[in-house]
């Protein structure tokens, strides 16, 4: 007597090579769901470095950079990770179907989030070599973010940082001493600094909405990207990385929109 068991598949029988839409619609949504607490998370840590910052511009402490540093470990950590989500959900979902086995299973040895400072390297990397072959409009988007075209090095310096402070060392911020400093606009005349005021120079008066407000330093100023200090003088922060300095607060502020971005125009392609 032979036995069948109604809805079940035979036993020795190969799986299903697609994916079925339901799962696929899950998949992504909890995929998406998981990028945007990582996002979330790297703007929150942004927001606690920013106040070390200002911690470190009213009373400077070693320790206070060393907290920046290991921050902004943690702030390209997350970043990273969206990142890799959001391409394991496309290897898993849409390169997974396409491979045999072995191809598989050698991609699957790296489903991290592909970059490479020259397009030799990059097109060596299995899943590109794979995803150029099976999906091409996917490959020329990922090619065209990688950080050895012009506007796209915010990406290597991410994955720089957060290579650093997994397997080196927390990431070394310096901050050069507070200066009187002159900043110039893009056509090379003076840009109107705003006005230090009060006893020991420790307020300024900016416009926000047009309207002119009183601040208490130190204080944050975002036109410039630094720090306004008492005595009419300016601090910034810096990331010491492959032998440069990186301006520490655009950085922060504009490399979260980057990957939200990034991520966004890749998923509309999957």
């Amino acid at each position: 007597m032979v036995i069948v068991l109604v809805g079940r598949q035979p036993l020795g029988a190969a799986e299903p090579a697609a994916v079925r839409p339901h799962d696929a619609t899950t998949r992504y949504t909890r995929m998406k769901n998981l990028a945007q607490v990582k996002l979330d998370n790297a703007s929150e840590i942004g927001q606690r470095i920013m106040l070390l910052c200002l911690k470190q511009c009213e009373s400077p402490n070693d320790r206070n950079l060393l907290k920046i540093g290991a921050h902004l470990g943690d702030f390209a950590n997350n970043l990273r990770s969206a990142l890799n989500y959001t391409m394991r959900h496309f290897v898993e979902v849409r390169l997974k179907p396409v491979l045999s086995h072995d191809e598989y299973k050698e991609v699957r040895k790296n489903q991290d989030f592909p970059w490479s400072d020259g397009r030799g390297d990059f097109d060596k990397k299995a899943v590109i070599s794979h995803t150029k072959n099976h999906h091409k409009p996917v490959y020329d988007f990922l090619e065209g973010v990688q950080p050895y075209y012009q506007g796209n090095e915010w990406l290597r310096h991410l994955m720089r940082i957060s290579n650093r402070d997994k397997h080196e060392i927390i990431n070394e911020i310096k901050e050069p001493h507070a200066a009187v400093v002159g900043f110039m606009n893009p056509d090379g005349t003076p840009h109107p600094s705003p006005g230090f005021f009060g006893p020991g120079l420790d307020r300024i008066l900016v416009k926000s909405n047009d309207e002119p407000q009183v601040r208490i330093l130190p204080c944050y100023y975002y036109p410039y990207g630094g720090f306004a200090v008492k005595g009419g003088k300016w601090a910034f922060f810096f990331i010491c990385i492959d032998q440069a300095q990186l301006g520490l607060t655009r950085f922060i502020e504009r490399v979260p929109q980057n990957a939200k971005n990034l991520i966004d125009n890749f998923n509309a392609l999957v």
